[in-house]
């Protein structure tokens, strides 16, 4: 039984009040490329044609899609970035030194 992630080519988050964005984590965390709108958590977690795309309307949201789909190259250097950036800023590691950190701070 494989993840929903590996079924889909296109993660898209509407949300305009996002806290953290886990959906979003862990559809780039697979590779997946989001497509969010770039507002409260979701900003923080794309950067913009890089590693997703971020849209604050309508005409974006196209742009948007139609830049990841454009070429095979777009869309895997997207998809790679994606992956790598997740990885490196949400694993377990980076996860139990920011709460070991806060800890120290606060106790």
């Amino acid at each position: 039984t494989g993840s929903m992630f590996n079924m889909i080519d296109l993660c898209v988050v509407f949300s305009r009040s996002e806290g953290f964005g886990r959906v979003t984590v862990e559809a780039m965390a697979h590779g997946v490329p989001v497509v969010g709108f770039d507002a409260a958590g979701t900003s923080e977690l794309i950067k913009d044609r890089v590693t997703g795309c971020l849209f604050r309307d309508y005409r974006s949201f196209e742009e948007s899609i139609k830049y990841l789909i454009q070429t095979p190259d777009i869309y895997n250097r997207i998809s790679s970035n994606a992956y790598n950036d997740a990885r490196l800023r949400f694993n377990e590691g980076e996860y139990v030194a920011s709460v070991l950190a806060f800890i120290k701070e606060y106790f």
